[in-house]
């Protein structure tokens, strides 16, 4: 099967194509996508380069993936981010959408798979949480989903992870050169991992290394 590795798994002549690729044939990437209610469809996971590991982001550029163990793909402006969803056959989420998205069935503040109106220090990856217990503040991007409690459970549409903390994502402009930023990273404290927290955008030119982005369709 083709999985978004920057690899030709099927033997086909294409590289991680996506189902809207024509003639993508016999297979295509099966990105980990959660379809909420209203129809949209959002990555599980923060977007990630091809050639992405658990040690390094990698260098494709070719197209977005939504896969877990791997770090995310940072240091990206909007316009590159919507360019690397546009090629995998979406786009970026709305802050309606990705809003949707973090606060799941149950309302949550924050994007923990249970009490999620609580403030949770260590549930997801933002600045009270080190990787190393007992060592001086120590804050660092994870590989997506490293985190095990830190997701948005759509119960039997699937878990949206990381969607409180490790990167900022982007999402669609509000108007042109206002890009909103969404979620949090992991050098952020409590407040700026709420689901609700838009009060930062950034201009087109921007780009950093703890902001990345997911992917939306519909």
């Amino acid at each position: 099967p083709e999985t978004c590795n920057g690899l030709d798994d099927d033997c086909d002549g294409l590289t991680d194509e996506p189902p809207s690729m024509p003639g993508s044939h016999p297979s295509y990437v099966e990105d980990a996508l959660v379809t909420l209610p209203s129809g949209v469809r959002i990555y599980a996971y923060e977007a990630s380069r091809p050639d992405a590991t658990a040690g390094a982001q990698g260098a494709s550029g070719a197209r977005a993936c939504s896969r877990p163990g791997v770090l995310p793909w940072t240091n990206v402006t909007r316009a590159e981010a919507e360019a690397a969803c546009n090629a995998a056959g979406l786009r970026l989420c709305t802050e309606a959408e990705w809003q949707q998205a973090c606060e799941a069935a149950s309302a949550c503040d924050w994007s923990y798979a249970s009490g999620c109106t609580t403030y949770q220090p260590d549930t997801c990856n933002g600045n009270d949480y080190d990787p190393v217990a007992g060592a001086p503040d120590d804050d660092r991007i994870l590989p997506a989903g490293s985190m095990a409690s830190c997701y948005a459970d759509w119960g039997g549409a699937g878990r949206i992870f990381d969607m409180s903390g490790n990167v900022w994502e982007w999402t669609a402009p509000r108007r042109a050169g206002v890009n909103p930023l969404r979620g949090g990273a992991m050098n952020v404290p409590e407040g700026g991992l709420r689901c609700d927290f838009d009060f930062r955008v950034a201009d087109d030119a921007f780009q950093f290394f703890n902001v990345g982005f997911r992917c939306c369709g519909s």
